[in-house]
């Protein structure tokens, strides 16, 4: 569900008030949360269903049917399917196919045969979840279950570090709350006079990549972010002055200006590693060619590929694969991304982080 922020002008306030605030809009989403949910549960006892039910073979095939005419119009490397066999196969399994549930499997058995690693079924439970779609599930999931740790600090050597946050979430308010939220701790580390960073996308295994790329917007030096590469066409990813945006169409902004650094030149150390997946490697091909920037850690999960959501009859959720990713060179990423410092020692141990202490010694030559 779609949920009001207030607008404020936070270049404005003091940053106590600033912190107050985004306590306050916290909690004012998880009330409207709550009382989503708590509708859902009234509307639910009052005999009024949630969404149809869907059961049996016709409605097993029928999802089946329309799930395979998307993969075929849809999927990137379309061209390189045997598309009559998939479909034969998937269709004779088909025919012992009960209910919805057993489409499910058979589809992931097509993605396995097609090598699509990065597409998958995502059940009503969890669409609902994603959608924040309160029709679909009797309760709202709490905080930690939509997004990641978001964590900031000043380190040793005036450097400022920033760990951004997986979003598995497609609900604007939430969105614009994670954005706003890495824009103000980006601005109160950049206070500090610095001019050193550690952007860490060790833990980000993806999601929404909007907020991720409309949040840390002001480390990125002009508006291209990188390029998603359909078959037939490519669309640049953009970041300015707030907004995250594929093509000309905005995907998420903030409700004022987006901060900008104050010194013009920085130098960023970008933290890496198998846990970096999908819209976190998104996120890291941002930064990949820019001068001053270094990559630091292990190679990445290797889902440098863009999904796109396709709603299905029962409503569950096609996560399709449509695209390949380019950073902004417009160099198409194949696979994995890998590091410029490969360290391959554990990414922690003994309160040790030697991924980290490399970078450090890195930022400590400026």
């Amino acid at each position: 569900m779609a949920i009001a922020v207030p607008y404020c002008k936070f270049s404005r306030m003091p940053t106590g008030q600033r912190f107050f605030f985004f306590l306050s809009l916290l909690f004012f989403v998880l009330v409207v949360q709550s009382r989503a949910g708590a509708q859902y549960q009234a509307s639910t006892a009052a005999g009024e269903p949630p969404h149809v039910a869907w059961s049996g073979r016709d409605s097993a095939r029928a999802i089946l049917e329309q799930a395979l005419g998307i993969m075929k119009n849809q999927y990137y490397a379309r061209d390189q399917v045997a598309w009559d066999s998939l479909a034969g196969q998937a269709r004779r399994k088909a025919g012992d196919a009960t209910n919805c549930k057993d489409s499910y499997a058979i589809l992931n058995d097509c993605f396995q045969q097609m090598n699509a690693r990065h597409s998958f079924l995502m059940p009503v439970a969890n669409t609902a979840v994603y959608d924040q779609d309160s029709t679909l599930a009797p309760r709202h999931p709490v905080w930690r279950q939509l997004v990641g740790q978001i964590r900031a600090s000043l380190l040793p050597g005036n450097i400022g570090y920033l760990k951004v946050p997986w979003v598995s979430t497609s609900d604007p308010a939430i969105s614009i709350l994670v954005a706003d939220s890495l824009q103000f701790l980006i601005e109160e580390l950049d206070g500090k006079g610095i001019s050193k960073w550690i952007l860490d996308l060790r833990g980000n295994s993806g999601g929404n990549c909007w907020p991720m790329l409309a949040g840390i917007g002001p480390l990125l030096p002009d508006s291209l972010c990188g390029y998603f590469v359909f078959p037939d066409r490519k669309v640049p990813l953009l970041y300015q002055d707030g907004q995250a945006s594929y093509g000309a169409r905005v995907m998420c902004a903030l409700d004022r200006p987006g901060y900008r650094l104050k010194s013009a030149q920085n130098y960023i150390a970008v933290l890496i590693g198998p846990g970096t997946s999908s819209s976190g490697e998104t996120v890291a091909l941002a930064f990949r060619g820019m001068p001053d920037v270094l990559f630091f850690g292990q190679p990445t999960a290797g889902y440098t590929t863009a999904n796109t959501a396709y709603r299905l009859m029962d409503q569950s959720t096609l996560v399709l694969t449509v695209s390949r990713e380019a950073d902004r060179s417009g160099r198409i990423c194949e696979g994995s991304i890998k590091p410029d410092q490969l360290i391959t020692s554990p990414p922690e141990y003994e309160g040790q982080d030697p991924v980290r202490d490399e970078a450090l010694m890195w930022l400590g030559i400026f």
